[in-house]
């Protein structure tokens, strides 16, 4: 994707590589904040910035490294 424009099946992949991954994203924020009520909404919000920051994932790299980098990210704001 990386800057481009997004066809149909960037979205496609992309959504799939987001929907695969949701199981090990949640445990990670369980990790990151065990016992916290809030780990859904932090989920949530670690799935809208990685929704906002599509472009910037470069296809064929490690999706779930960089999806945990921003979900860090996300754990340290909330």
């Amino acid at each position: 994707m990386s800057g481009k424009d997004e066809s149909p099946d960037d979205l496609k992949d992309y959504v799939k590589l987001m929907t695969d991954h949701q199981g090990n994203i949640r445990a990670f924020v369980v990790s990151l904040m065990p016992g916290s009520p809030d780990v859904a909404d932090v989920v949530q919000e670690t799935n809208a910035a990685l929704w906002i920051k599509r472009k910037n994932f470069k296809h064929g790299t490690n999706f779930i490294a960089w999806a945990f980098k921003i979900a860090r990210y996300e754990v340290m704001r909330h």
